[in-house]
């Protein structure tokens, strides 16, 4: 029996029966819809109008790895110039919420994009992208980035890479990419190309363990996420290497060092820490920015010049506890800004005369998000904040019409 694909089907009866949780799926969800809508790039090389190969990072690997995305968009324009570019998510968060039609709609505007640039094939660098690519677009031909970079040599103009062969690594296996040994080997021989050791995992190749990332499992049961987290970690003492976005941020969330394969071929300095949630927006915005600019095209930009002026109003500030509370309970900093506007625009602000700071709520989507704040002006010192998927009905409920 093939567990993977019967939780995916009674996932597909819940939500079709209307019996699904959405809650615990909408942060994913809203995060496909910015990798669809603002940070959607679909565009041929500057100077051509079809492609040999599209470039398809992953949304993931665009928020998490921004230098190693745009230093092998430069590596597979330099072997290949008429490589394409398309920013977008390959629609897993919708097949892991049940929602086959949202899948299916994000898969036809992929294949629109593909034909458009003349059926190029596409070269992934996240291997759940692989997974999903191998099963629900079958049409597109692809490779992962790992076996062009063995084909094609190791880029001669990074920086020193010795500092990552002086040590030693184990090398995790994401579990999306167990029924890809090309890809799994591609991974080792740059490593060995390097120069680096790395130690076999007892649980690798097609026996890797699942990093708890996958399916949403952390909002409903963060308990459970853990432990999976640490199940894969526990598997050696030694630093880890792996070649996922995802399994690279659960480790180092939980304190586990890791560095993506990447970090080494290109020599790029490895995180320390995962990155906030606030980072990880940015950076997919400012590499569509770079390379629109490296087409000298700037009407790409026009709906996050329209979210620039749309938040002058307020400077928020946190600290980087709260920072790290927010990407624990999955609380993006736009989350806060609308609960704060909301509630300066409205009036509807309640203000603690002991204190002095303010408590404002609003409900957006599922969730009700709360902050309390202090205002200075334009400045805002956010204090805490915390969320809850129950719906309170008040008369604000009136006025908030879902995101704004």
């Amino acid at each position: 029996m093939n567990l993977e694909l019967l939780m995916r089907e009674s996932k597909r009866h819940l939500f079709e029966s209307g019996s699904f949780a959405p809650t615990w799926h909408e942060f994913y969800l809203r995060d496909m819809e910015e990798a669809m809508g603002p940070s959607w790039l679909a565009r041929p090389a500057p100077g051509f109008d079809r492609a040999r190969y599209l470039f398809f990072p992953g949304c993931q690997s665009l928020e998490s790895d921004p230098d190693a995305m745009a230093a092998v968009y430069g590596y597979l324009r330099k072997h290949y110039p008429s490589t394409a570019i398309l920013m977008a998510c390959c629609g897993v968060p919708a097949l892991y919420a049940g929602n086959i039609k949202a899948m299916e709609d994000v898969h036809r505007r992929i294949l629109t994009a593909w034909e458009q640039l003349g059926k190029p094939v596409a070269l992934l660098a996240c291997p759940t992208c692989a997974k999903t690519f191998a099963e629900f677009l079958p049409d597109i031909p692809w490779k992962s980035i790992y076996e062009v970079i063995v084909k094609n040599g190791l880029p001669e103009d990074s920086r020193p890479r010795e500092a990552f062969a002086a040590k030693r690594w184990a090398l995790f296996d994401p579990c999306a990419s167990r029924n890809f040994p090309d890809m799994q080997e591609a991974v080792r021989d740059l490593c060995l190309s390097m120069g680096m050791s790395c130690a076999e995992l007892p649980e690798s190749r097609e026996r890797a363990l699942c990093c708890g990332m996958g399916g949403h499992i952390y909002p409903a049961n963060p308990s459970l996420s853990d432990r999976m987290v640490k199940a894969a970690a526990d598997q050696s003492n030694l630093p880890y290497l792996t070649f996922c976005s995802n399994c690279r941020n659960q480790f180092l969330f939980a304190g586990k060092e890791t560095i993506h394969v990447l970090d080494a071929v290109f020599g790029i300095a490895p995180q320390k820490q995962s990155l906030h949630l606030l980072e990880r927006k940015e950076n997919r915005r400012l590499l569509k920015k770079q390379w629109l600019a490296d087409g000298r095209d700037e009407q790409g930009l026009a709906p996050e010049a329209e979210r620039m002026k749309k938040k002058a109003a307020f400077k928020l500030h946190f600290d980087e506890s709260l920072l790290r509370k927010m990407d624990r309970l999955l609380i993006s900093v736009e989350d806060v800004y609308e609960t704060v506007s909301f509630a300066e625009t409205q009036k509807l602000s309640i203000v603690n005369e002991e204190t002095g700071m303010n408590i404002a709520h609003r409900r957006l989507g599922y969730i009700t998000y709360w902050v309390i704040y202090r205002r200075a002006g334009i400045k805002i010192d956010v204090i805490n904040v915390y969320s809850h998927r129950i719906r309170v009905l008040e008369p604000l409920d009136t006025l908030e019409t879902g995101r704004a």
